[in-house]
């Protein structure tokens, strides 16, 4: 209860340091330090959880250093963070832990936020994401995306590099839709 009063140690407050997010570090995508994270002693270990904690999972630099810590609060935040409804923190838990992530879970969470999220909250990583993962319930998100959402300059090439040219074609025209119209704006 009084530990927060105590003095912390050099590698704590450093720590603690890398924690403030400034327009470089935002700029650069630079995130905690890591690696003085994972050569702290346990005692520093469990201050910098307990910073980290505090905060709880914000931004895709609290999911990196709750993942490198792998403690059972921090994997509990982790899975509570996927869950949340906020595009972007699930997709860096998916990036982050992926062993912590189900396939289905992963699928879940893909379709909504091709569904949902927008650039800059998401969709670019779940875009990115999308690439080495893209079950049937995904294809058919994207797909629906593409016809419905105003991003098809950036859903069209994703889908078309995922299925081939000759497949988009033919799920435009299952769903009664000219292929050339999205084909056109790339």
């Amino acid at each position: 209860m009084f530990r927060a009063f105590l003095p912390q140690s050099p590698a704590v407050e450093r720590f603690r340091e890398s924690m403030q997010i400034d327009y470089w570090k935002w700029h650069d995508g630079i995130g905690y330090d890591i690696e003085l994270l994972k050569q702290a002693n346990a005692d520093e270990r469990r201050q910098m959880e307990a910073l980290i904690l505090a905060r709880g999972a914000r931004d895709w630099r609290d999911v990196e250093a709750l993942a490198a810590l792998r403690t059972p609060k921090a994997i509990e935040e982790l899975r509570q963070a996927l869950h949340r409804g906020d595009h972007d923190i699930a997709m860096a838990v998916i990036e982050h832990a992926p062993d912590l992530v189900t396939d289905a879970e992963r699928t879940v969470a893909l379709v909504s936020a091709i569904a949902g999220a927008e650039i800059g909250s998401g969709l670019a990583e779940a875009l990115r994401l999308i690439k080495h993962f893209h079950p049937p319930e995904v294809i058919d998100a994207l797909f629906r995306a593409v016809l419905t959402r105003p991003h098809q300059a950036l859903l069209v090439p994703v889908l078309t590099r995922i299925c081939g040219p000759a497949k988009f074609r033919e799920l435009c025209e299952t769903a009664g839709v000219e292929a050339d119209q999205f084909l056109r704006t790339r």
